[in-house]
């Protein structure tokens, strides 16, 4: 080896060990920051409601042009905190067994998710609407009539069926949007 492609070696390994060591000191400091940002910004959570530890309720409909407004509450009858965070799923069914009928709640992004605690006796809840399936044309909507909407908490796989009269369409119109779980009893 010359003396100019040693020194052109040790040159190399001596910027890449200064850039090793720069890219090492600096991320150390900021994935602590990241993390401490991380860990301060999530607050402290109680465990996920379980379907079994929580009762489902309807408030009164609120009616506008082509839809109608509900909430559905979500009230913790266990003796135990717990946490919602998201949105329920929501169908409507008929029949039994139950079927669903239709499609499934959209999710009305623009409400954002937050995690709700709820003490023993506490409640949540969230703002279901309800579209009118005669504004939308038939095909593709074919207006049946339903029984029971069905609602699953959130992140859960167990669902609450509750009796209640709608039509919705049996094609793949949407008629449904639901909101997140918010803090509090509505209606």
């Amino acid at each position: 080896m010359t003396k100019s492609s040693a020194y052109i070696w040790s040159r190399r390994a001596l910027i890449g060990a200064a850039a090793a060591s720069a890219c090492v000191a600096m991320s150390i400091p900021v994935a602590t920051a990241a993390t401490a940002a991380t860990a301060a910004a999530r607050p402290a959570t109680a465990p996920e409601c379980a379907t079994s530890s929580l009762h489902a309720s309807l408030a009164p409909n609120n009616g506008t042009a082509g839809a109608i407004y509900t909430a559905i509450n979500l009230t913790n009858q266990s003796g135990s905190t717990c946490s919602l965070y998201g949105y329920p799923g929501v169908s409507l069914s008929e029949g039994s067994p139950y079927t669903q009928v239709g499609q499934a709640a959209a999710e009305n992004s623009s409400t954002p998710r937050v995690l709700v605690t709820l003490a023993p006796g506490g409640t949540a809840n969230a703002v279901l609407k309800i579209a009118d399936a005669y504004n939308f044309p038939s095909p593709p909507c074919y207006p049946v009539s339903t029984s029971y909407l069905v609602v699953y908490p959130p992140n859960n796989t167990v669902p609450i069926h509750l009796k209640y009269a709608a039509v919705t369409c049996a094609g793949p119109t949407v008629t449904l949007t639901v909101n997140t779980v918010q803090s509090g009893s509505a209606g």
